[in-house]
């Protein structure tokens, strides 16, 4: 007891003398800063998601949609104690949302930093003396956005043959706000012949084509010049479109935030001519018991389909019976039974039993039959004279082979 006591002390004594901060809250956040992972850019009126708006003096003004958060941009938090440390904005697929994680693994959800600009009264100009603000625990720092004028009038896209999108593929399956699932697909990529026609501000069109070149595939002109500024070049659409076979669904090419509409369909196979099978491959074998299954696949768009494989037809049971007569001398039965095997079986597949199914009164009461072995039993006392019943020998079969029964007739001679 003295040495508990002892030891209490001792931790005791630890905790007094440990220096008061050891047990602090954590430092508040002093400051913070925002870094995109690429520069922010607008194009002066014609940001592809901007509109006009009327501000409250009535003049009209041109909105940005600027406020944005890309994969890769950093939030660096400034504790009081002037550490730092950066949070780097993730986005989450399966649930489609943003997130903020440290190299610790620490975690600032989406919902906890607000993102907020004043275009009404702080009207956005060509430059880069435009910003929008980003707020996080109290505090808050402005993010720059750059307006240029944009060298691009219009742009028009024609696809060298129509869209489509194969059932089920290519995509992701996503929950809509009700709960219902739906297949999210991946707008189609470009491909050869499809042609961008890029009119500039001063009215000059230039026609692109999807083509290789050197190598490489991109957009080029009749003079084999790549199209500029080709990672502003990208196809879209909502996350929450869903795509269905026969009806009309669209997708959006964009450049240099421009942007125009182009249809697609959703359709079974990208071979017009519809699925080609191959010879398919069982999958899971057939058995005595159950069926298997069988898969095809199509060899134009990798689709799958099943049919079953019937269960395999059990064999025959091989099983061979034979019966033979038994002569019995009398004394050997005046005061006790006498056992005989009469009957013989071979291959037989599963359990064998054994039944008496015929014979006159007379032999049935004389002879006894054991259902098991097949075994007789001449009972004690038993006269002098011929005896027979019939005896079914059945043979019950197992996974492979079928159960079979065969009938047989066992003669006993007391003599």
């Amino acid at each position: 007891m003295k040495k508990l006591i002892s030891v209490l002390l001792a931790v005791m004594f630890v905790f007094s003398v440990m220096p008061f901060n050891a047990y602090a809250a954590p430092a508040s956040v002093k400051a913070i800063e925002y870094t995109p992972s690429d520069p922010i850019v607008c194009y002066y009126e014609t940001d592809g998601d901007g509109s006009w708006h009327t501000d409250g003096d009535g003049n009209q003004y041109f909105y940005y949609i600027c406020i944005t958060k890309g994969t890769g941009d950093v939030l660096t938090v400034i504790d009081n104690d002037d550490n730092r440390t950066d949070y780097v904005a993730t986005y989450d697929e399966a649930k489609d949302s943003w997130y903020f994680v440290s190299a610790d693994g620490d975690i600032i959800n989406d919902s906890d930093v607000e993102m907020t600009d004043d275009q009404i009264n702080n009207h956005f100009t060509i430059g880069t003396n435009n910003f929008f603000t980003v707020s996080y625990d109290g505090k808050s720092c402005q993010v720059q956005v750059e307006v240029r004028v944009n060298p691009v009038k219009s742009i028009e896209f024609i696809p060298a043959r129509e869209k489509f999108v194969v059932e089920n593929m290519g995509g992701e399956w996503r929950t809509d706000e009700e709960g219902n699932q739906f297949y999210s697909y991946y707008p189609p990529s470009f491909e050869n012949g499809d042609v961008l026609k890029v009119t500039a501000g001063d009215g000059t069109v230039t026609v692109y084509t999807y083509r290789e070149v050197n190598y490489n595939d991109s957009f080029y002109d009749e003079s084999d010049n790549e199209l500029l500024d080709n990672n502003e070049l990208y196809n879209s659409k909502y996350s929450n479109d869903k795509w269905l076979k026969n009806t009309d669904n669209y997708y959006f090419v964009v450049y240099k935030q421009h942007s125009v509409t182009v249809k697609v369909a959703v359709i079974e196979c990208n071979n017009p001519a519809g699925h080609t099978w191959d010879d398919g491959v069982v999958t899971t074998p057939a058995s005595y018991t159950a069926a298997g299954v069988k898969t095809y696949t199509c060899t134009s768009c990798g689709k799958t389909k099943t049919e079953s494989v019937p269960k395999l037809e059990k064999l025959g049971n091989p099983l061979s019976v034979k019966a033979s007569a038994k002569n019995v001398k009398l004394k050997d039965i005046r005061k006790k039974n006498k056992t005989l095997k009469a009957i013989s079986v071979k291959n037989a597949k599963g359990t064998v039993s054994y039944k008496v199914v015929g014979g006159n009164s007379k032999s049935k009461k004389a002879l006894k039959l054991n259902a098991k072995t097949g075994k007789i039993t001449v009972k004690k006392g038993t006269k002098k004279g011929t005896y027979k019943i019939k005896v079914k020998v059945s043979a019950a079969g197992n996974t492979q082979y079928k159960p079979l029964s065969k009938t047989v007739t066992v003669k006993v001679v007391v003599k």
